[in-house]
């Protein structure tokens, strides 16, 4: 335990609590993780007229790779280097993937309109984009 009354175990000790947080980034002031949050709440509320035996089948699987997009991208914020940051928005990327192909099978499955197809297919072809442009920078 560091003892504070002593001001030089202080200032190392926050030396290393700067230092330790200095890649970090505030996911909340990033566009990307924005845009992870309205798919998500479009998800969420497209997936709510789906019949109800598909409760726990396709709506289960692409409200939780929808919400999995904006939790990858948070984690990711919290790492302390631009590689584990990066490996948590290839995640994000991936379950955006998911997001993409259930959406695909909503359509084909007629549980879409091809206005909501189109409308969620946009928001996530752009969130895909940003996210390649983040992961490559």
């Amino acid at each position: 335990m560091i003892n504070f009354t002593n001001s030089q175990e202080f200032r190392k000790s926050h030396i290393l609590f700067s230092c330790y947080f200095v890649f970090m980034l505030d996911p909340n002031k990033l566009r990307v993780y924005s845009q992870a949050k309205e798919l998500t709440n479009s998800v969420y509320a497209i997936t709510k007229k789906f019949p109800v035996e598909e409760k726990y089948e396709i709506v289960n699987q692409i409200r939780r790779a929808s919400a999995s997009i904006g939790a990858n991208i948070a984690e990711g914020c919290g790492r302390t280097s631009r590689a584990d940051m990066r490996r948590f928005f290839h995640i994000s990327l991936g379950s955006l993937l998911e997001v993409k192909y259930f959406l695909e099978l909503s359509k084909m499955l007629q549980y879409l309109t091809d206005e909501e197809f189109t409308n969620l297919y946009t928001n996530a072809n752009s969130l895909s984009k940003q996210l390649i442009s983040f992961i490559k920078s």
